[in-house]
């Protein structure tokens, strides 16, 4: 079934777990693509979709469903772990609860965690509209939050959110996002109607 889609990601609609880990494949980081389904990623280690040198620059529509049961030992050569490892310029994420997330640093590459995404690429434009967090802990040395762990050079904005996670960590630690250092008229972080 995959292999019939794999040049066809765009206006994919999802409604298991072995289609979902298909995102990952590069055909699918710029594409629109939603859930149809609730889906349980409970099984095997979850691997982040986007990376430094390919980013998810598409839209990704949880249609109102949950994906659940997906954890990371932060093991992943990359610097973000989350359901999505990295987030690049055009991404949105909407529409979407995650729930009984597990992810970990494992105390030494220092990734970004975060249980939507691990990193917001730099000069990125990024949006994040009515996502619900309800995780177990996240754990991690540098840049945890319980949404985002870091966002730098980047101009977000959070609408909708509402997360609840206890998050741990050495440095740069938040409820939302871990470590936004906003330096430079390039960042911007616009929230509303975000809890933590």
């Amino acid at each position: 079934m995959v292999a019939g889609w794999a040049h066809a990601c765009d206006g994919l609609t999802i409604d298991d777990g072995n289609m979902l880990r298909y995102m990952t494949n590069p055909r699918c980081l710029d594409a629109s693509i939603g859930l149809g389904a609730d889906v349980d990623l409970s099984g095997s280690p979850w691997t982040p979709i986007g990376t430094r040198q390919a980013p998810f620059t598409g839209t990704f529509d949880g249609n109102g469903f949950t994906l659940s049961n997906f954890a990371i030992d932060g093991k992943v050569g990359e610097p973000g772990a989350g359901f999505f490892g990295v987030l690049g310029n055009g991404a949105t994420i909407k529409n979407v609860s995650l729930t009984e997330v597990a992810i970990y640093d494992d105390d030494t590459r220092q990734v970004a965690l975060g249980t939507l995404a691990g990193v917001v690429a730099p000069s990125s434009t990024v949006s994040i509209l009515d996502v619900t967090v309800d995780a177990s802990p996240l754990s991690g040395t540098d840049a945890v939050g319980g949404l985002v762990g870091r966002v730098r050079s980047a101009a977000v904005t959070l609408s909708g959110v509402d997360v609840t996670v206890d998050v741990y960590g050495d440095d740069d630690v938040g409820g939302v996002v871990g470590s936004a250092p906003f330096h430079s008229s390039e960042s911007s972080l616009v929230m509303r109607s975000v809890t933590a």
